[in-house]
């Protein structure tokens, strides 16, 4: 892909002085700082089977409330965002899940969740338009860095809040740091972190020398949770923001080591069925030393043989909005909330239309990455691909940091059309984004 040649949104400093900040703007950092870091939190020991609704579901469904009257508040201004190309997407999966509640095997929690969903949908256009690109990407750093210390001090003051059921978790696993999250959560938002502070650094928002010790301390955290999943996708999302910045000879080099890499893996998962010890390849790569973790992904290959067989059951409708959980956790010998794959656990939900939908969305995101690269939104999508292969950062019974930024992704560029916004020139910084975007000058 081409540099990142323009950068949406307005980029501008908000006013110096408190008495000049709106009120509209003090609610949108708060709602999104919320939904970034509270919303993605734990504060119970994990229960994969349990759905009440205790203080904490309450809490993060208040915040979904408030994400959804500061939409509808300013739908007037950004409805034309929800009805573009982009915005119908997400719409018109909304308004499916939302239908598939009605057949839900939980009527309750699905119809809960999906409304939630509805919140943070309406929510992501205008705080991106009352806020502008620098407070967003500043509060959603801050956020998260807040989270990632909170889970620190978890790790030590309440390690039973660490992610993992201790009836089912493996002693490998146990291991893992997590927090207030499950360790593969955790390694999520540190590798959203780290793409975060990226974008800060391109935009000049953070001095390097302040984005390099951050970015340290989350790539450390991640390490440490463990997951392999966001390893890789933090490697791609690093060598992406470190392509869209290069000369066309770098390129070359850096497309020629990831080919040799990639080689590299394909080969050991190629040559070790055929070696009398495959285990003795692929150990190092395994926490348990067997070449079978790394065959089925964990496991997760006979999990997807049981949402395949499921999906074949009821493929219409799924078993409603978020309510895969239910069916996993009670019928498969591996209790988790969903499919460990974005696609399967979507159309194990809301059925293969729910699927289709969210497929039909992601191509659209990968058809303008190709021909409209845009730094920030390219990243996000990177990273929900590569952990929706084996995680599902998206879309769970409560919005959170993944699903919001997603959706932003989604209308990112079409924000560059918005009069009130503004765009950084072709090769400009942040700090010279200045010219309004109009007929003439738009970006290509």
């Amino acid at each position: 892909m081409s540099a990142d040649t323009t950068l949406p949104l307005d980029v501008s400093a908000p006013s110096s002085t408190l008495a000049d900040v709106k009120v509209a703007d003090f609610v949108g950092v708060f709602l999104l700082g919320a939904v970034m870091a509270l919303n993605e939190a734990n504060f119970r020991p994990p229960d994969i089977e349990s759905a009440a609704l205790d203080w904490q579901v309450a809490l993060k469904l208040v915040v979904c409330l408030g994400c959804g009257f500061y939409g509808l508040w300013f739908l007037p201004r950004t409805l034309p965002l929800l009805l573009n190309s982009a915005g119908l997407w997400a719409v018109a999966f909304s308004a499916w899940a939302l239908m598939t509640s009605l057949a839900a095997v939980n009527f309750g929690y699905s119809f809960v969740s999906a409304a939630a969903l509805w919140g943070v949908l309406l929510f992501a256009p205008p705080v991106l338009l009352q806020l502008g690109i620098r407070r967003v990407v500043m509060t959603m750093i801050v956020a998260l860095l807040l989270f990632l210390v909170a889970s620190w001090a978890t790790w030590f003051v309440a390690p039973e809040l660490n992610g993992f059921d201790p009836d089912v978790a493996l002693a490998a696993d146990a291991a893992r740091f997590g927090g207030l999250l499950h360790p593969n959560g955790t390694g999520r938002l540190a590798a959203t972190l780290i793409a975060l502070l990226l974008v800060a650094g391109r935009m000049d928002f953070l001095r390097w020398r302040t984005i390099v010790p951050l970015t340290g301390f989350a790539a450390l955290t991640l390490l440490l949770t463990g997951s392999r999943t966001y390893i890789l996708a933090t490697v791609a999302v690093g060598a992406l923001a470190w392509w869209s910045a290069r000369s066309s000879e770098w390129r070359l080099i850096g497309t020629s080591a990831l080919f040799v890499l990639l080689g590299t893996a394909l080969l050991l998962l190629v040559v070790s069925p055929l070696v009398s010890e495959p285990d003795s390849l692929l150990s190092p790569f395994s926490r348990s030393g067997r070449a079978t973790e790394i065959y089925s992904m964990t496991g997760r290959t006979y999990l997807w043989e049981f949402a395949l067989e499921k999906i074949g059951q009821s493929p219409l409708a799924g078993y409603g909005y978020s309510c895969e959980r239910f069916v996993i956790a009670r019928e498969h010998f591996w209790p988790t909330r969903h499919a460990h794959n974005v696609l399967l656990s979507a159309m194990l939900a809301t059925g293969v239309p729910g699927g289709l939908l969210l497929l039909g969305a992601m191509l659209w995101q990968g058809s303008q990455a190709i021909f409209r690269p845009r730094l920030f939104p390219d990243l996000v999508l990177l990273l929900v691909l590569i952990g929706g292969l084996a995680d599902c950062p998206l879309l769970p019974a409560i919005p959170g940091a993944t699903t919001l930024l997603w959706l932003m992704a989604l209308q990112w560029r079409a924000l560059e059309g918005r009069p009130e916004v503004r765009a950084e020139q072709s090769g400009s910084r942040a700090e010279n984004a200045a010219e309004p975007v109009r007929a003439g000058n738009r970006p290509a």
